[in-house]
């Protein structure tokens, strides 16, 4: 049996109503548009694939969810267009409430979704982190029972998100205690130097310096006999 035009596939997703007709519709969608990336690129450009992707993120059966994030995750792959369109018409927040509160299958398909609508869009990144995508992501790397594929994905987005930050800014964002974007206050900046200072105060030698002692030097060999 042939598989339809990928447009009647849309068409079908797009006018199920409900039930089974409705999850078979975009489980074929999901199929077919992840199947070449010929597939991925004709999808992202039909004027109705927001809108089938937006519906099947909000629907309250999982299996459509999975379903519509995977359209999500090839379109955004392949089509920084899509990316920008889905996000601006309010894409994120259902994929982070689906990374929070999914099945393992979902949550690791939500990611996956994620990190490719990261992809090169400093303004997606921005709406990710502020919509909680970045606890939701850390959040999965420590779930008991995650398996993984959920880990790896977890891990994918938060790199992507993470992408070009600094050290400072991607260890803040890492932690999920604050926006990388802001800048360090005077404590903030002080406290490394604080850390190292501690640090060096418990590694005292025996000669009474800070630190471990060179390679190679004397203060490492024990006391010779007189």
């Amino acid at each position: 049996m042939s598989t339809p035009p990928l447009s009647a596939l849309v068409a079908d997703a797009a006018s199920a109503a409900h039930g089974e007709t409705r999850r078979t519709a975009y489980s074929k969608l999901a199929d077919s548009v992840e199947a070449t990336k010929e597939a991925s690129v004709q999808f992202a450009q039909d004027v109705r694939c927001v809108d089938v992707c937006l519906r099947g993120l909000e629907a309250g059966d999982e299996a459509i969810r999975v379903a519509a994030a995977m359209c999500v995750k090839a379109a955004a792959k392949r089509a920084p267009a899509f990316r920008v369109a889905l996000a601006k018409s309010g894409g994120i927040a259902p994929l982070v409430q689906m990374a929070e509160t999914g099945s393992v299958e979902a949550a690791m398909r939500a990611a996956w979704a994620l990190a490719n609508l990261a992809v090169d869009s400093a303004a997606n990144k921005t709406a990710i982190r502020e919509g909680r995508g970045l606890a939701a992501l850390v959040n999965l790397l420590r779930r008991q029972r995650a398996g993984e594929a959920l880990r790896e994905r977890a891990a994918q987005g938060l790199d992507a998100l993470c992408h070009r930050l600094d050290r400072r800014r991607r260890h803040l964002a890492l932690r999920g205690g604050g926006d990388p974007d802001r800048p360090a206050g005077p404590a903030e900046a002080l406290r490394p130097r604080r850390d190292l200072r501690g640090r060096g105060r418990r590694r005292v030698r025996r000669d009474g310096r800070r630190g471990p002692p060179p390679r190679g030097s004397m203060t490492a060999l024990p006391p010779s006999e007189p």
